[in-house]
């Protein structure tokens, strides 16, 4: 093998075939037949979709405003009574679930 600049500084000889060939996409045997149209895809349906149930939540208020009502006539009262118990529970299952949902984001 003759050394010379070219090959030095790429260190591949131009002139030399090294079996390597260049082809285009959609050359060779494992390739598929391509549609000339461009690609495209059709969202419309479910864009619809989305749009009517953002229809409905609109249509919801956003407070139960009779469970507020009867809470806040408890509390005035002095009848409405929360177990210790249920609260830590809530709060335990609310700690579980945003830990889950850091787990792998950090």
């Amino acid at each position: 093998m003759k050394i010379d600049n070219d090959t030095l500084l790429t260190g591949i000889n131009p002139q030399k075939n090294s079996g390597i060939s260049r082809k285009s996409p959609g050359e060779g045997e494992n390739s598929k037949v391509r549609d000339k149209s461009p690609d495209r895809v059709d969202l419309s349906m479910k864009k619809r979709e989305i749009e009517q149930l953002k229809e409905k939540l609109a249509g919801l208020p956003d407070v139960r405003a009779e469970r507020v009502a009867a809470l806040r006539q408890q509390i005035e009262e002095g009848s409405y009574r929360v177990a210790g118990r249920d609260v830590a529970e809530k709060m335990l299952r609310g700690m579980r679930r945003s830990g889950e949902e850091g787990e792998g984001h950090e």
